[in-house]
């Protein structure tokens, strides 16, 4: 990485945290929409919460969204400073499908 100033640091670290907060925030949406289409496809109602299977399953396929809207992001950032591998993004999904499946269990 080449000698940077401060003031360049905090341009990228500000650049960050605005355009994460937002990935942050579109996925979250997008994630909400794919399991209200996943509980219309299996008829669940929001009042009754289905099985402990399908609650995995809503959760596992939010986590997914979650994890490939802001491994993209991520990626697309540190391009700029490193070379980032395609593993970086799968391994994002892979947290986070973990961290909603033991939310899901823990709840």
């Amino acid at each position: 990485m080449p000698v940077t100033t401060k003031l360049e640091k905090f341009r990228f670290w500000k650049k960050w945290t605005f355009q994460h907060t937002w990935a942050i925030l579109v996925s979250y949406l997008a994630s909400l929409i794919v399991i209200l289409i996943f509980c219309a496809i299996f008829g669940i109602s929001m009042e009754e919460f289905g099985t402990h299977l399908e609650q995995l399953v809503m959760q596992i396929a939010g986590g997914t969204v979650l994890g490939l809207g802001i491994g993209f992001k991520q990626r697309l950032i540190l391009k700029q400073v490193f070379n980032v591998p395609r593993f970086w993004i799968w391994s994002v999904v892979m947290g986070f499908i973990l961290a909603e499946a033991v939310t899901g269990i823990i709840c």
